[in-house]
């Protein structure tokens, strides 16, 4: 029980960390672009406490602490109509169609800038991993009656390739593995200057995801000064979107299996077990997180940002915005969706956390 309480507290602690930077970055283009907030909220539902700014903003907490939002002055053209007319300068629908497509796309901005950050403080206090010279992935463990194992690979083996398909690190091993779906690969390995081709089927794992059984050579650590860290952190960064969306490819396309997906429950989990390897570990997942959030808000899906922006590019393009009761209409069947998903994960969590 106490384990559970502990991954609850992480886990609310790293959602209030990236969703508070996330609408940061909306708050601060709006007041610099001269709109108007109303409130920002870390949490959705009851208030639990508050104040209120200089700015005329209301500072909040609510209940349900997963999620946030800002509330801005003016959003659509029917609530500026019936705003007072010394106020209208300060609405949103009011501003130029470059203002409010900055004001939206500054929340997932100020995630991968979070995440790029806290990978940076890594590289600087603890350091970055050295790229080592030639391609694949270097073997530093086998697990014993592993599929790995019973294949015939051997620690110091360097994985190339995948299908005759090649890997560049780790991450392109887990994603091809787990979207493998259990069938059977082919390893294009290199052992002592020679290459070598191993079959190998991948075993379903009790936590729903398909293993080999190796786990990657230990690198040599060196540290970054703070210029070459932030250069490091934003390749970092840009190398996760590009996994998050091949892995959204595969999910799309049926490589990949939906019960991958996790939810707040084994979010969760995932925190508490980040929190307990160690602070380093703990912000890296933050990182992680974060980008993911960023990313996941970039989607053109309504009610998420990048529904919005999907919105001004039609707008953009018709050289008007489309009908108000036509945005309303799919920003209902956005949330639907959203919340029809949010109870599928979290009934696929408590499926394979809670009751195993």
């Amino acid at each position: 029980m106490l384990a559970v309480l502990q991954n609850i507290i992480y886990f609310l602690l790293v959602v209030v960390v990236v969703v508070v930077v996330h609408e940061l970055g909306h708050y601060a283009v709006a007041r610099w672009c001269g709109v108007a907030v109303r409130v920002f909220s870390v949490g959705f539902g009851p208030v639990l406490f508050g104040w209120k700014g200089k700015s005329g903003t209301h500072f909040c907490v609510s209940a349900v602490p997963l999620g946030g939002y800002v509330r801005m002055e003016g959003w659509s053209s029917q609530e500026v109509a019936e705003m007072p007319e010394e106020l209208r300068d300060g609405a949103f629908a009011n501003k130029t169609l470059w203002q409010r497509t900055l004001v939206v796309l500054a929340g997932p901005l100020a995630n991968f800038a979070l995440a790029i950050l806290l990978f940076a403080c890594l590289y600087v206090f603890q350091g970055a991993p050295v790229r080592e010279q030639g391609e694949g992935v270097k073997v530093g463990e086998v697990v014993a009656a592993s599929p790995a194992e019973q294949a015939g690979v051997r620690t110091g083996d360097r994985i190339t390739a995948i299908d005759a398909t090649s890997l560049r690190h780790f991450g392109d091993l887990v994603r091809m593995v787990e979207g493998s779906g259990g069938r059977l690969l082919v390893l294009e390995i290199v052992r002592d200057g020679e290459v070598r081709r191993l079959q190998i089927r991948p075993r379903l794992q009790e936590e729903g995801r398909y293993r080999i059984g190796v786990g990657l050579a230990r690198p040599t650590i060196e540290r970054l000064s703070p210029l070459p860290a932030l250069f490091r952190a934003s390749v970092e960064c840009g190398r996760l979107i590009r996994e998050i969306m091949l892995a959204i490819q595969e999910l799309i396309f049926g490589t990949r299996s939906m019960e991958e997906l996790s939810g707040p429950v084994g979010l969760a989990k995932i925190s508490g077990d980040a929190a307990r390897a160690g602070a380093s570990s703990f912000f890296l997942f933050t990182a992680i997180l974060s980008v993911n959030l960023g990313l996941m808000n970039l989607f053109p899906l309504p009610v998420l940002d990048g529904g919005h922006l999907l919105l001004y590019a039609l707008e953009f393009l018709r050289r008007k915005p489309l009908d108000e009761k036509v945005q309303q209409s799919l920003s209902v069947c956005g949330f639907v969706l959203l919340l029809a998903l949010m109870v599928w994960v979290t009934g696929q969590d408590i499926l394979r956390f809670v009751l195993p």
